[in-house]
């Protein structure tokens, strides 16, 4: 009897942004591609002017009792379209997914994009979906990765103002999420013995502490024990000199801030990218772009990096289940 394609639930989070739209595009091609079977979820009247604007027919409405006998469109109208409601409406759409993936119904979430100041609106202290989904589902240390192709970076504090980077970097921290980095990268990417770097924080790797101390008091501890472990790491490198030219010898780099591992890896995935969440008990990925409302619903909002989420989750639901 051949193996059924696993069953994946994306969100197509804000329903002024282009969410709908990339979320409609993904389900096209997934199917095309027969590699899973998706559900969707979201409002049906921007799932409506999504289809009119792409010319991608809707599936039709299921309710979730009818999984996995059925797949289609699960339907979330929003309260209002005012931010709170949209924030409250996202949510709602986050929660059902997450019920699917914790009952093992889906294999896997793939969010659609959505606002930070929508979800503060609907009082929901929100810095991103990574912080967001641990808190919900009890996860201690989530790990957000950029995947693709050619590059894949870990930024070990996410969403947070810059000034605070320093004090919120720890021996424990690094240690902690590179130990998670390196096991679901064996286990999602079936790379068997991944090859990690660190890039410093401060400039030229502090130049022996002239400028800046954390790359021997928190960097060099923490790969050391790394090492100890068995991982195979190397660093505290500059993160200029790094990106220049020797990222290609590394299957993952570690960054101790948002912006430095996004604005490389944005410069090599800017259309391909998928951020992967590890360290949660079900797959999680998402497109690599934000809610774009300025073209919504204008035919002009590009599925690719969306596509490319529900197809890297559909692959790695492949590869462990």
């Amino acid at each position: 009897m051949p193996k059924l394609t696993p069953l994946l639930a994306v969100t197509a989070g804000d329903p002024d942004g282009i969410g709908p739209e990339a979320a409609l595009a993904a389900y096209k091609a997934i199917n095309e591609l027969n590699i899973a079977r998706l559900i969707l979820i979201g409002c049906p009247s921007a799932f409506e002017k999504a289809s009119r604007s792409t010319g991608i027919s809707i599936p039709p409405c299921i309710t979730p009792n009818e999984i996995p006998e059925k797949i289609g469109l699960i339907p979330i109208e929003p309260a209002s379209h005012d931010l709170a409601g949209r924030g409250s409406h996202v949510l709602s759409q986050l929660r059902l997914a997450v019920d699917l993936a914790i009952s093992g119904k889906a294999r896997s979430l793939t969010t659609g994009p959505a606002r930070k100041d929508a979800f503060a609106a609907a009082g929901e202290p929100f810095s991103g979906h990574t912080e967001l989904l641990a808190r919900w589902t009890g996860s201690q240390t989530p790990v957000m990765m950029m995947y693709g192709p050619k590059l894949k970076v870990i930024p070990l504090t996410t969403h947070v103002p810059l000034m605070n980077v320093a004090n919120l970097l720890s021996i424990d921290l690094i240690v902690e999420k590179l130990r998670i980095a390196e096991r679901d990268t064996r286990r999602y990417f079936g790379i068997k013995a991944p090859k990690f770097a660190v890039t410093s924080l401060n400039p030229h790797a502090g130049e022996g502490g002239n400028i800046g101390k954390e790359e021997f008091e928190i960097f060099s501890p923490a790969i050391a024990e790394l090492k100890k472990l068995g991982l195979d790491i190397s660093g505290p490198f500059p993160a200029d000199s790094l990106f220049a030219s020797g990222w290609r010898n590394f299957d993952v780099i570690a960054c101790p801030y948002h912006d430095q591992a996004l604005i490389p890896f944005k410069m090599v995935h800017f259309k391909d990218g998928v951020n992967v969440t590890l360290g949660l008990p079900f797959i999680r990925t998402a497109p690599d772009h934000g809610t774009a409302e300025d073209i919504a619903f204008t035919g002009k909002a590009d599925p690719s990096s969306m596509i490319a989420a529900a197809r890297l989750a559909a692959d790695i639901a492949t590869r462990i289940f």
